[in-house]
């Protein structure tokens, strides 16, 4: 067992404290860094939710970087946090995941523009 604690509070969108050293263009690539760190452990503890198992980090790291590439292509293109925010669903290939609670998309995709400065 490991515990994975808020990085991954359970299958919905993080909360990026940007404040305190939350990332939204890193989170992705952190808990992939620690899925194929995990060795002989097969059950995540998350912050928030119920036991995962290691493959449901590997997937939430994929949701964290297909996140970060649509907020990225939005950004390129010309739209504003609030266009990003109040058009953005969760994908259907996450099905399972909890709708995004608008303050928090707002706040992520807000940090995430702010880091892509």
């Amino acid at each position: 067992m490991v515990h994975a604690g808020d990085i991954f509070s359970g299958k919905n969108l993080p909360i990026l404290d940007a404040n305190n050293g939350g990332s939204g263009v890193e989170i992705g690539e952190t808990l992939a860094t620690a899925a194929d760190g995990i060795r002989n452990i097969d059950t995540v503890i998350t912050g928030h939710s119920t036991n995962m198992m290691v493959n449901d980090l590997r997937e939430y790291a994929q949701f964290n970087r297909d996140f970060l590439a649509t907020v990225r292509q939005a950004k390129s293109a010309g739209k504003t946090v609030d266009e990003v925010a109040t058009t953005w669903t969760v994908p259907a290939k996450y099905a399972g995941y909890a709708a995004a609670q608008p303050a928090r998309l707002r706040s992520n995709v807000q940090v995430v523009f702010d880091e892509l400065k």
